[in-house]
């Protein structure tokens, strides 16, 4: 998973620095990332491309002493326990007393996935499963007549929202980082069909 996947680059992202530490002639700990490899602390000039580094370690000559020619990693991530995401939900409704109509004047709502690695997915995936509870809610029914038998067995009988019917919510993000994982992340689901 993606947990296992961090840890990974991060093993190799600190072999390839110490490698560029030997390129460079330069304390490990006065290496640092730039655009494109790595560079030594206080020297702007002083930089080595990532391909060189790489190169360097499959080559595997000249290799500092207890480094292993490659650039690669393989790690395991099994979690202590569970990471728990969490929300909250303020609906502002007006009910229509004659035809019992329900609109939505306002929604608005915080969602704590952690760690967001990629937020155009996780506001969809958010906005997704407030359309599905929405329909949950107000629009969608298995009816069944006295005999048992559905009525609403197709999409022409079966009211799901269309895009239109799906109200706006403002939605926001609470970010706690869960220490249960090495990225921070937590579960993001459909989180919206328990608010609604």
């Amino acid at each position: 998973g993606g947990s296992a996947l961090a840890l990974a680059a991060r093993d190799v992202r600190e072999k390839a620095r110490r490698l560029a530490a030997s390129l460079l002639e330069a304390a490990v700990d006065d290496v640092v990332t730039v655009d494109g490899g790595f560079g030594v602390v206080g020297a702007p000039g002083r930089t080595v491309a990532l391909a060189r580094v790489a190169e360097f370690a499959y080559r595997g000559q000249g290799l500092p002493s207890g480094s292993e020619p490659g650039l690669e990693a393989t790690r395991f991530f099994s979690p202590e326990g569970e990471v728990w995401s969490a929300g909250a939900f303020v609906v502002a409704i007006r009910i229509d007393r004659d035809t019992g109509t329900v609109t939505p004047e306002r929604i608005v709502w915080i969602d704590d996935a952690g760690t967001i690695i990629n937020p155009l997915l996780a506001d969809g995936q958010l906005e997704g499963s407030l359309a599905q509870g929405w329909g949950q809610a107000m629009m969608e029914e298995v009816a069944l007549d006295p005999g048992g038998q559905m009525l609403s067995g197709t999409l022409m009988d079966y009211a799901i929202p269309r895009a239109d019917d799906v109200p706006h919510a403002e939605i926001g993000h609470a970010h706690s980082p869960s220490p249960r994982n090495p990225l921070g992340a937590k579960g993001i689901g459909e989180a919206g069909t328990i608010g609604i």
